[in-house]
This record gives structure tokens, C-alpha cells and sequence, in this order.
């Protein structure tokens, strides 16, 4: 685990990235001040569309995966960690406002999970954005999976959270109409380091559209220094989860085959994928793994170019695919048929967002 996430900061917005360099970094305008905004805003109207966009699982995986193709070394670290993030809409009276549940983990291992907090967005009226409050938990522990059970969190009290309300997150709505720029006020949000038993200063900026959302983090000291924080000014580039339903037929002699017959076959169904780049392992009805993986990813080609929906059979022991498909990145349905392997997926419905039966363990992974 990096140091930089048991620095004690208990009431950071999201991770902040690593500090490896990195080629491209991605300009963030500051946010207009009222007396500069374009045009009048609708602010209940914004409130409605960040929450929308805002709900959802996201992950980075992307990100990851083109940072170790350009490098181009399997030992090397890719210059940001891999995040998975879920952002679900709970009803929480002691709040009010738009209030999500918020729960980060790395490398999508439930497993791995770092942090849980409840934000709230509000209209605010004196700036003219739509301002996002943080809150923690005293007692992280009990609420960890509290999204599971939504009706405990109409009981929760304003005394079991704590709030920084300097380090509220100020949205504005571009020009453009499909993106969102929010960012914390220089210099405001300060907290009490207890592992470096000093102040730092935490500046937030956030990119937020339908589809994705950009995360950029910085902490440094009184005196200037960075803590932590992309040194390049690249941020966690995150993409909206779209979770998928789908089923597996496997013969039980693998690639070599063997006798016909469905006695010969081992069938998987109503198992989750989704399209960040989540891997599900292959199992035959005991538990144990075949040696195989699927794993479904929206990938870019061609310098950005091309854009697919990539479903890969892996090789657990090498972690390369055997074999792979694609299509449309928007495509609902794909599936792939080798004779000897078999399977076809298809987008949830009503709503393809969240996970449908969130995994208390580890999804698990090719080795």
C-alpha cells in the first residue's frame, strides 16, 4: 500500500494520484467566479444533473492498463493506482440535500477498500454552485456496508459524522453544457496531519460528465511542499461501470476436448461483469477454478481513435488471452464461441450502474 493513503487525512475527497511522471496531463480551468459566469444558472437544474451523473460505479482500469502499455514493462508500476468507486443515493433525513454513499477500494477488490464517507450536494445560493460536503464516519467500521441496508441510514444521527465545512468541493457548470468543473477554495480546506504532526492544505479539483469523471488531489505543507499528488498535474481518469449479466459453458477437458456430451460441459450462469475491466474467474460446480478467466473492458486504440468493448478469455497462469472479441463501446450485448468455450452477455436492466449483488469478498482475479 502507497504511504501516502494512512497519512491520517481522514477527510480527503477521493485518492490523489501518484506523483510518477507522466506524459500528458490534463488542463483544469479554475472555477468562474459568479461575477464571470457566462450566463444566468438554473442551480436546481444543475443539482438534478451532477446527481445523476454523479450516481454510479466508476473505475479507472483504462487508465491503468494504457499507462503499463506505454511503459511497455511487466515489472514496472503503472503511474496511478487502479480505483474503483461507488457513489449510490441514500436517504439520509439528519442531511438532506443529495446524499450519496461512498465507498473506494483499489485494484476493484472489495477487499481493499480505503475509505467510506457520505457526500452531500446543495445548491449554494451565495457563490452560485452547487457545493459538495464531505462527511466521515467516527465509527467507519459500523457503516462500512451500510449502502447494503439503506433504511439504517434514515436512522443515522449528525452526531455519529464529522464535517470540514472548508473543504466543501464548489461546482460550476461550463459553457459547453456537458461538463461540470469543481474545485475546494485555495488554501481553505487545512487538516491536522497526526503522522506528520503538522497542518497540510488539500486542494481538490474535479471533471465531472455524464460518462466520466476526472479526480485531482493535492496536500502540501504550510511552507509549500507537496505530500502527495500527480506531480504533472494528471488525474485519475475515471469512466462510468456498466454491469453486465451473462453465463459460461466450458468443456471439462479444456482446449484438448474430449468425449461429447453435456455430462462433459460445466455451465455457469447469472454471473457479473462490468465493462471497467473486471475480471471473474471460471469455476466448475465444486469451487475450484478451471485455469481460465473472463474479463469484459472498454479499451482505446490508435492513439484514442478506436473505441471498443473488449470481452477476453484469459489464461490464468500467464494472464494473456487466449482468445477475444469486441464491439461498439455502447454495444448491450456480446459474446464469443470456440466450440470447446462459450458465453454471452447482456446489459442489466432497468438500471445497469450499480452491481446487483455486490461481492463481499474479492471478485477474483488471474494470477
Amino acid at each position: 500500500m502507497h504511504s501516502r493513503i494512512s497519512l491520517g487525512l481522514t477527510l480527503l475527497l477521493l485518492l490523489a494520484g501518484c506523483a510518477a511522471s507522466t506524459p500528458r496531463a490534463t488542463p483544469f480551468a479554475q472555477v468562474e467566479t459568479a461575477a464571470t459566469a457566462p450566463a444566468p444558472m438554473d442551480l436546481d437544474a444543475d443539482l438534478a444533473r451532477i446527481s445523476e451523473w454523479f450516481a454510479g460505479e466508476w473505475d479507472n482500469y483504462e487508465q491503468v492498463y494504457l499507462e503499463k502499455e506505454a511503459v511497455r514493462d511487466p515489472a514496472a508500476a503503472a503511474a496511478h493506482e487502479r480505483i474503483h468507486l461507488l457513489f449510490k443515493p441514500v436517504d439520509v433525513p439528519a442531511l438532506g440535500g443529495s446524499v450519496f454513499f461512498a465507498r473506494q477500494n483499489l485494484d476493484d477488490d472489495p477487499a481493499r477498500l480505503f475509505r467510506v464517507r457520505l457526500y452531500r450536494f446543495a445548491v449554494d445560493a451565495k457563490t452560485d454552485a452547487i457545493r459538495l460536503d464531505q462527511y466521515t464516519f467516527r465509527n467507519e467500521a459500523a457503516w462500512r456496508d451500510a449502502y447494503l441496508q439503506p433504511a439504517r441510514l434514515t436512522q443515522l444521527q449528525a452526531s455519529e459524522l464529522r464535517y470540514a465545512p472548508d473543504c466543501a468541493v464548489y461546482f460550476k457548470r461550463q459553457q459547453d453544457g456537458v461538463e461540470y468543473l469543481g474545485a475546494t477554495v485555495k488554501g481553505a480546506c487545512k487538516i491536522g496531519s497526526e503522522r506528520l504532526a503538522k497542518a497540510v492544505v488539500v486542494e481538490d479539483q474535479i471533471r465531472l460528465s455524464a460518462d466520466n469523471l476526472e479526480i485531482l488531489s493535492y496536500a502540501r505543507d504550510e511552507a509549500g511542499k507537496l505530500i502527495y499528488g500527480n506531480r504533472d498535474g494528471v488525474p485519475h481518469k475515471h469512466r462510468k461501470a456498466r454491469y453486465f449479466e451473462g453465463w459460461v459453458v466450458i468443456h471439462r477437458g479444456g482446449r484438448e476436448g474430449g468425449p461429447a456430451g453435456e455430462q462433459q460441459r460445466n455451465t455457469m450462469r447469472r454471473i457479473v461483469l462490468h465493462s471497467e475491466g473486471r475480471s471473474l474467474p471460471i469455476t466448475w460446480e465444486d469451487g475450484r477454478r478451471s485455469g481460465y478467466s473472463l474479463q469484459l473492458a472498454r479499451l482505446s486504440y490508435q492513439d484514442d481513435k478506436v473505441h471498443l468493448l473488449t470481452l477476453k478469455l484469459l489464461d490464468d497462469a500467464t494472464g494473456q488471452a487466449i482468445s477475444y472479441v469486441w464491439a461498439d463501446p455502447q454495444s448491450k450485448h456480446i459474446g464469443m464461441n470456440l466450440q470447446w468455450f462459450q458465453t454471452g452477455w447482456s446489459e442489466l436492466k432497468p438500471d445497469s450502474r450499480f452491481d446487483p449483488r455486490p461481492a463481499p469478498t474479492p471478485p477474483g482475479k488471474p494470477k
